[in-house]
């Protein structure tokens, strides 16, 4: 593992070069492959880079990660700006990463097939809903060390699904035609909120595996959020003056949507219920013996972006 972090940190050099412009740069993340880089390593790649910085001391916290025992962010941030988004499209709307992230859904929904693909994954299947977790976890890891590597705050999971369709950070980006639109929106909204109460029970919690509680959010509150915070038209302002489509629904263009990192932090909060519920402080790939320490049963992601 020395030698595999002496070249993360020998590209990191290269990525922090002056001499190179931002925009040429290829993503951080594509320098290593995070499901190959333990959570130690990780923390060390990333106050390296502050040492290339001159900052050396910073205070680190994290957001959206609850049970893991890596602190990457430096900073967490309740709004998402378009300094943040700039730093992470070039990696999350790269055409690699985002057929990754199409295709591990669409050979989920059955939608596509693959000799390799195991059948436990399928939607329905035995381990479905906790790698719909943990694919979703690492995506948003990624984020975060992109955003770390470049000085920016991490996007901070929403706490709770914002109680407003006027809310002053998290308006629901579409208008409504007619009064009747609008109260059929709130009703809505309040629905998701009651719906995200009793994901957070936790008597419901301590019954039910991590598995069943990622089948219980996929099709029902997830998707709900995708459809409700959806702009009109569906690619928003921002996007069409930068000539590329966030549309929050299609999983071909999701990532790039500013949105897609709130709700899907919020939801990734879960599991930090779903581990106290149980009694665990941590979860892992690899636990090795450490106490109270739950390990992911299901980590598959398909073919790693390149």
């Amino acid at each position: 593992m020395k030698t595999l972090v002496g070249r993360m940190l020998i590209a990191m050099a290269f990525w922090l070069s002056p001499l190179v412009a931002h925009a040429a740069m290829p993503g951080f993340c594509g320098t290593f492959d995070l499901t190959r880089t333990s959570n130690d390593d990780l923390e060390t790649i990333v106050k390296s880079v502050d040492l290339q910085r001159g900052q050396i001391s910073l205070r680190r916290g994290q957001c959206g990660l609850p049970g893991e025992r890596v602190r990457i962010c430096s900073a967490c941030s309740d709004t998402t700006s378009e300094a943040q988004m700039q730093v992470i499209r070039p990696m999350v709307g790269a055409p690699s990463h985002l057929a990754w992230h199409a295709d591990w859904h669409l050979l989920r929904a059955g939608m596509k097939t693959s000799r390799d693909f195991d059948s436990r994954y399928t939607v329905g299947g035995a381990l479905a809903g906790e790698n719909f977790f943990y694919m979703h976890r690492l995506m948003i890891k990624m984020v975060q060390m992109e955003l770390a590597a470049a000085g920016q705050p991490c996007f901070a999971p929403w706490a709770d699904i914002p109680s407003s369709i006027d809310d002053a950070k998290w308006p629901v980006p579409k208008k409504f035609p007619t009064p009747e639109a609008r109260t059929t929106a709130v009703t809505k909204l309040e629905a998701m909120r009651a719906q995200l109460a009793r994901y957070r029970n936790p008597k419901m919690l301590a019954n039910i595996t991590l598995n069943r509680l990622g089948e219980m959010i996929e099709p029902r509150l997830h998707m709900d959020l995708h459809d409700f915070y959806r702009s009109t038209p569906a690619c928003s302002p921002e996007g069409r003056r930068q000539g590329f489509c966030d549309d929050l629904v299609p999983v071909q263009t999701s990532p790039l949507n500013k949105h897609f990192w709130k709700l899907h932090g919020l939801i990734d909060d879960l599991i930090g219920d779903w581990l106290r519920a149980h009694n665990y402080r941590e979860i892992a790939v690899s636990c090795d013996g450490r106490p109270a320490c739950y390990e992911w049963q299901a980590t598959w992601i398909g073919e790693y972006p390149r």
